[in-house]
């Protein structure tokens, strides 16, 4: 995040500013949506795995009609 650089490198420039309490307060506000996207994209893969999986067990176990 562009932000989040930016406060690194103010961290180094102005050494004499503390910058703890916004870091704590960005981390507090940031970690649950960051949780929230992990869990997304792992359902996301999961119903991916999942439906890819069915499919190949269907066309493998789909009975040869002829018409």
């Amino acid at each position: 995040m562009d932000l989040l650089n930016r406060i690194k490198s103010a961290k180094k420039e102005y050494k004499a500013v503390d910058y703890m309490p916004l870091i704590k307060e960005l981390n507090t506000l940031l970690t649950p949506i960051a949780a929230k996207i992990k869990a997304k994209e792992t359902r996301s893969k999961n119903s991916h795995d999942a439906n890819k999986n069915t499919s190949s067990l269907s066309d493998d176990t789909a009975p040869n009609v002829a018409v």
